[in-house]
């Protein structure tokens, strides 16, 4: 990683070309202070100005602006996080989001989870943000492969049936709590299949510990028990059979797993249904 600091901002980058990127951000900011604010959903005028320099705009959520440019050398998404309330503004300043992002995601890396490789991390000293750099997950997200694009024919592409699909996302989701990775937030959007196999993305809020509690497991999985998931309850019970064979924990009570997978679900999907 190559160490960068000048007046504007400070941080570790994977190649110079990222630092550039960064330089060119800062530079349409000082013209238009507003692609640096937090934005909810879909702002079509900071859409059209980040068009102008080569960047995707995502809707988002007020805690972070999500930015894609694909280049020749590959695609890439910028993450700018926004911390609001005091609290937050002052963690950001003594360390800032992103560089705890980067660490975590190396750390997690080391313990086999596979995820997008970061690409850097830099803090804008007037604005008092951070901003992270990732290479782009490969395949289609669950959410958007399963719920909101419904690509039948994408699985049979990649040699997968619903089945194995199942028990591919249950081993990982397995592995990675076995060591030790609590993600906090894993819903159906942050996990990518391939025909390389599964990636885990945006582990902002993801805990690194020697073990996780019933509640922990229970909590990660409730994320994925998405009531419009076309799967039917049958299919629902062979991931959570596969995902206990996986994690062979031999301490852990079962019944009580379940009954609490079943509260976490009732209080994140309202539609969710025993």
């Amino acid at each position: 990683m190559i160490q960068y600091r000048n007046g504007d901002f400070f941080g570790e980058f994977s190649d110079d070309f990222f630092i550039e990127e960064v330089k060119l951000l800062i530079a349409t900011s000082n013209k238009v202070p507003a692609i640096l604010t937090p934005v909810r959903g879909l702002n079509k005028e900071l859409a059209e100005i980040f068009s102008f320099i080569g960047f995707i705009f995502f809707p988002t959520v007020l805690t972070s602006t999500v930015l894609k440019k694909e280049t020749a050398a590959g695609t890439y998404y910028v993450k700018i996080y926004h911390p609001i309330g005091m609290f937050k503004k002052l963690k950001e300043r003594i360390a800032p989001k992103a560089l705890r992002t980067f660490r975590k995601t190396f750390h997690a890396m080391k313990r086999g989870l596979k995820t997008p490789m970061p690409l850097g991390w830099c803090y804008l000293k007037r604005e008092h943000k951070s901003i992270l750099l990732t290479k782009e997950a490969s395949g289609k997200s669950l959410y958007d492969l399963l719920i909101r694009e419904k690509h039948v024919h994408y699985l049979t592409a990649i040699g997968l049936t619903n089945e194995d699909l199942i028990i591919k996302v249950a081993h990982e989701v397995a592995s990675a709590h076995k060591a030790g990775i609590f993600f906090k937030d894993l819903h159906l959007g942050h996990i990518y299949i391939s025909d390389v196999g599964i990636e885990f993305i945006d582990l902002d809020g993801i805990k690194i510990k020697r073990n996780l509690t019933e509640s922990e497991l229970a909590r990660d999985i409730s994320c994925l028990n998405d009531p419009d998931l076309p799967f039917s309850s049958k299919e629902r019970m062979c991931f959570l059979i596969a995902y206990l064979e996986a994690l062979q924990w031999n301490g852990i009570d079962k019944k009580r797993l379940v009954k609490k997978i079943e509260e976490f679900s009732l209080k994140r999907y309202k539609k969710w249904k025993v």
